[in-house]
């Protein structure tokens, strides 16, 4: 028999379960995830660049943003242009690629070129409005060898001759139209160019910038009509941020054939608005659940495993290794620290791979004519001597592509199968491999491998 002490206290013990299960505990915000800082604008993020210690933001109400983020936790403003509404942009080498609107009574779409070697004072190259469009505004622009491919909502995709940067001049505007569709983003990987929008994704072959060609689409299109707002294409996966669909993955291995390997979201479950993918992992933002992120090892069936909660939308986002810079549509940039990506791997006083170095796989891939090789230079100094060699089975070099002291950004160089005295190299297998070196102590290496086919 239990004592009247005994009982109320087990009737407080059952009150106070009874309480957990109607009130639990706080979800958790984060997972693999922190935050290092968050500096607010004052205006809406749209698109961003990042580039050693600094950050380039396209900012609706302020502009080009310039931020100082050489300490990811104290980053500070060294600078603003805003006489554009900026709505996105692209950086090459010392050059800033901006576009938008004008501010004025009557905007105006508009493309702005930027001199940044010096970030804390850029300056103005040139600017074109020789737009095609007048009541809608350019969504994306994405920067290959000597052109710019602008996205625009309405009315397609406008390309623009950049190689005088001072007298920037349109090679041609087409239009995509996919029954109604629209182009929201575009990537550019020579000679073709992949768009999407709301209703399709669509590839187009652009060899010949006045006369592209459209070689295939397949269908986005859903209940809620929304568009795909951020692209990336690696390899040969296509990876689409989409409003309504979150996540999506895309083969592009066969261009004439794209297919469907993946969807996160359907609806209002994961609205995507900005990708960015890191080894094994793609990191989406989103306008409704903060910054997501998945391991891809297997493209056709990606897994979450960490994710962090915005107060607002979130949107473009950008991988520096340890560091996730990720933009907010209601305002400002979020510096986390990304906890799924081990520190720098050193291995005899030799860096394997440090922040914004990466070598992509060449494509064409195989190849019988020639075949580009994108990589990327970031963050090791000013200037980064850097080599890049085609080697043979046998380790024995075939050809010196690049031996040269370059600046940090994106480059593509074309190999056209020969070797260094100019005769063709045989039909085989063979590796390229990029060294890249600021000083005596840090060193970056990476190989691939290709496959030329006569």
């Amino acid at each position: 028999m239990l004592s009247k002490d005994e009982v109320f206290g087990l009737l407080i013990l059952v009150l106070t379960v009874l309480l957990q299960v109607g009130n639990p505990v706080e979800a958790r915000d984060s997972l693999n995830v922190t935050l290092l800082s968050r500096y607010e604008t004052g205006g809406s993020v749209n698109d961003m660049f990042v580039s050693r210690d600094y950050a380039f933001l396209a900012d609706s109400t302020k502009g080009l943003v310039i931020l100082n983020v050489q300490d990811p936790r104290n980053p500070y403003e060294v600078n603003s242009v805003n006489s554009i509404s900026a709505h996105a942009l692209y950086m090459v080498d010392s050059l800033v690629y901006v576009v938008g609107k004008t501010v004025a009574e009557r905007p105006k779409p508009i493309f702005c070129i930027y001199n940044i070697s010096n970030p804390p004072n850029p300056q103005l190259v040139s600017s074109y409005n020789d737009f095609d469009f007048r009541y809608s505004w350019p969504w994306d622009i994405f920067v290959s060898g000597s052109y710019a491919y602008v996205a625009e909502e309405l009315y397609g995709l406008e390309i623009i001759d950049i190689q005088k940067s001072e007298a920037p001049s349109k090679m041609t505007d087409f239009e995509q139209w996919c029954n109604w569709s629209t182009i929201n983003v575009s990537f550019v990987r020579e000679p073709f160019a992949f768009v999407a929008g709301q209703a399709c994704f669509s590839i187009f072959y652009v060899e010949d910038k006045v006369n592209p060609l459209r070689v295939s689409e397949i269908e986005m299109g859903g209940q809620l009509v929304l568009p795909a707002l951020d692209l990336i294409v690696i390899d040969n996966l296509a990876y689409v941020a989409h409003l309504e669909y979150g996540l999506v993955i895309i083969d592009v291995t066969h261009v004439i054939a794209p297919s469907y390997l993946y969807a996160s979201g359907y609806g209002p479950d994961l609205n995507g608005a900005g990708i960015d993918v890191m080894d094994n992992y793609a990191y989406l933002g989103t306008e409704n659940k903060g910054l997501r992120i998945f391991d891809i090892t297997d493209p056709s069936a990606p897994v979450e495993v960490g994710f962090y909660e915005t107060e607002g939308k979130a949107g473009r986002v950008i991988v520096r290794r340890e560091t996730i810079f990720l933009a907010s549509g209601s305002g400002g940039l979020y510096i986390l620290q990304n906890e799924l990506l081990t520190s720098l791997e050193e291995e005899k006083g030799e860096e394997k791979s440090t922040d914004g170095f990466h070598l992509y796989q060449n494509y064409p891939n195989p190849f019988n004519v020639n075949t580009d090789i994108r990589y990327q230079l970031l963050d090791i100094g000013s200037f980064i001597h850097t080599t890049l060699k085609i080697y043979n089975l046998l380790g024995q070099e075939v050809r010196n592509i690049v031996d040269e002291w370059k600046k940090p950004g994106v480059y593509t160089i074309t190999w056209n199968g020969r070797d260094n005295v100019g005769d063709q190299v045989a039909s085989g297998v063979y590796f390229y491999r990029i060294t890249a070196k600021a000083d005596g102590t840090k060193k970056w290496t990476e190989t691939k491998k290709l496959l030329l086919m006569r």
